[in-house]
């Protein structure tokens, strides 16, 4: 977790918001109410199995 907020943190120079949430360690991408988009969180839980086989995630920026 601690690498991955790390990585994010650096490309999009920004903080993440920390919380638990029914046992998970999250950390919540940075969302405003009042503004448009979407938002995400790196979550850690025993159910959740990385692998290099996982997702890949494609961002744009404008």
């Amino acid at each position: 977790m601690k690498r991955a907020e790390q990585f994010y943190t650096a490309v999009f120079t920004f903080s993440f918001e920390k919380d638990n949430i029914d046992g998970y360690e999250m950390s919540l991408f940075p969302f405003e109410e009042k503004s448009s988009g979407i938002t995400g969180a790196l979550v850690k839980g025993d159910v959740y199995k990385p692998t290099k086989d996982g997702i890949i995630i494609y961002f744009k920026n404008r």
